[in-house]
């Protein structure tokens, strides 16, 4: 019991933070959230603590921030073809 217990007091913590920097945020900077900063980041909102992150896709491997032509690269078939 003590380890569900543990855990049902750690999504607790974890809900009131998330919560607290919602309400923390003006519309503003819950738009740049959805909307993202650039193609592959979301801002940074020091105001709650949060550093930029960069995310990445590829259904064959993860993709990078930056490629040039100059990138060696293997093109295999996408396995969701």
């Amino acid at each position: 019991m003590a380890a569900a217990s543990s855990t049902s007091n750690s999504e607790a913590l974890r809900r009131t933070a998330v919560d607290a920097a919602l309400a923390a945020l003006g519309l503003d900077d819950k738009a740049r959230l959805l909307a993202g900063q650039d193609l592959w980041s979301l801002p940074a909102l020091p105001a709650i603590g949060l550093r930029s992150l960069v995310m990445s896709d590829g259904p064959i491997g993860v993709r990078g921030v930056r490629w040039t032509a100059a990138d060696p690269s293997v093109a295999l078939p996408s396995p969701t073809a």
